[in-house]
């Protein structure tokens, strides 16, 4: 019997003919709901699966790209995704959208690439090492992997944004306009991820900006917020609490910075 028992595997188990296994797990046919019991169960016993992609092809469907999300979020993360959605289903192709606590992302990704899908789509944020020995194997096994927004360590098509620029033209285009004292607001620096964090590469570009305007970075100027509204509240209190405040700031994501300039505003400074 081969690791992954297959319809046959069950039907020679259960001295049963294959159609009559399969008339029985699909609901189908005419069958006595005590043969449907018996197959059920020794079919979960031996830890049978059941083959969607062949499921889908014999209704005449195709297969599905599935699209994967280390999270979801109020904001462009969640928008991303879903206009990626909507431009495949434009196109004909079933594309559901699946996410899962980092615990269980894994397990999630194994089961989808059993399916044999179409090509799976990727955005890894807030997901576990673990994802990429899974997509990596299932690569190996002729399967199309594709990641957008930032860098993995696969080799993959990539769509991968450039933060750096993106707060280099940021802080870039206050200083142009004068600013001298600026500050940053961001995410959570992430140890683990290095060179390769977000954040890291922000930063990055915030301080080139500042250098090629001869400016110097002031680290208490440097607002981490790890949430959404809230980061942009806790934000903006450690903001009025500087004695010495800049006069310009690159918030990268519009939460947290409409969180922030209401906080400001309930506080009568002029935006």
């Amino acid at each position: 019997m081969s690791s992954t028992p297959t319809l046959q595997d069950v039907a020679d188990a259960l001295g049963m003919h294959k159609s009559t296994v399969s008339l029985a797990l699909s609901g189908k046919g005419n069958l006595a709901a005590t043969t449907r019991v018996l197959v059920r169960a020794r079919a979960e016993q031996m830890g049978y699966e059941p083959n969607l992609l062949a499921q889908r092809l014999a209704g005449g469907g195709r297969a599905p790209v599935c699209l994967f999300s280390g999270t979801l979020d109020a904001g462009l993360v969640t928008e991303k995704i879903l206009r990626i959605q909507n431009d495949l289903s434009q196109r004909g192709l079933e594309a559901p959208l699946y996410t899962a606590p980092e615990d269980d992302q894994a397990a999630l990704l194994r089961s989808l690439c059993r399916q044999k899908p179409r090509a799976v789509v990727c955005y890894v944020a807030r997901s576990s090492e673990e994802i990429f020995d899974v997509l990596e194997n299932y690569q190996r096994q002729s399967g199309t992997v594709i990641c957008y927004d930032m860098a993995v360590p696969l080799a993959c098509d990539q769509i991968v944004f450039d933060r750096e620029d993106n707060a280099y033209q940021a802080a870039r285009y206050l200083l142009e306009r004068g600013h001298r004292k600026l500050g940053i607001g961001m995410s959570s620096l992430s140890s683990a991820a290095g060179e390769r964090d977000p954040q890291t590469e922000r930063l990055r570009g915030f301080q080139r900006a500042l250098a090629e305007f001869h400016v110097p970075y002031r680290p208490e100027w440097l607002f981490l917020n790890p949430t959404y509204e809230r980061g942009g509240a806790a934000m903006a209190s450690q903001f009025l609490a500087l004695s010495n405040r800049p006069t310009g700031l690159c918030i990268v994501n519009d939460y947290v910075a409409l969180a922030f300039m209401t906080e400001l505003l309930r506080a009568g400074v002029r935006l």
